[in-house]
């Protein structure tokens, strides 16, 4: 039923506080419409969510499981990955530049996640511009702590 589906997904998503800082600063009706925006996916161990280098837009919040985020160097070798859980999200570099994929992320585990697509970003920039500034706010906000924490490291 796709009605009960839905109530599971926005219930999930609200509880694993799936979007964290996504959403942050965003009244529970508004970070309900995001994740009803979305779809939501399963992936099986070992099964890559994207690929580095490739086209692609949409954003992740992990509901359950872990993923590993992997770069890869210039002869093939995998150079180091992260791994992210339930409540953490992926794929907000492409989400806000539109270029090609940055990292691969491969399920750990079985991963339930919550994919938001380009149809889906554009509905709610037009309809609820509001939310859209505050996620693209929040995305920048993190984005600039993760070069400030890379570029302290170095």
């Amino acid at each position: 039923s796709k009605n009960r589906d839905q109530q599971l997904q926005e219930t999930a998503f609200c509880q694993s506080r799936g979007a964290g800082p996504v959403v942050q600063g965003l009244k529970l009706s508004e970070t309900k419409r995001v994740a009803l925006s979305g779809r939501l996916e399963k992936f099986e161990r070992d099964q890559n969510v994207v690929e580095e280098h490739a086209v692609g837009t949409d954003l992740f919040f992990v509901l359950r499981g872990r993923a590993k985020i992997i770069t890869y160097g210039d002869g093939g070798e995998e150079q180091g990955h992260e791994e992210i859980g339930s409540g953490k999200f992926f794929g907000e570099m492409a989400f806000v530049t539109k270029e090609r994929r940055s990292a691969t992320v491969r399920a750990m585990e079985s991963l339930k996640v919550i994919r938001i697509g380009e149809v889906p970003q554009e509905r709610i920039r037009r309809r609820h511009p509001r939310i859209a500034e505050k996620i693209f706010y929040n995305i920048a906000q993190l984005l600039s702590e993760r070069l400030r924490r890379t570029t302290h490291r170095e």
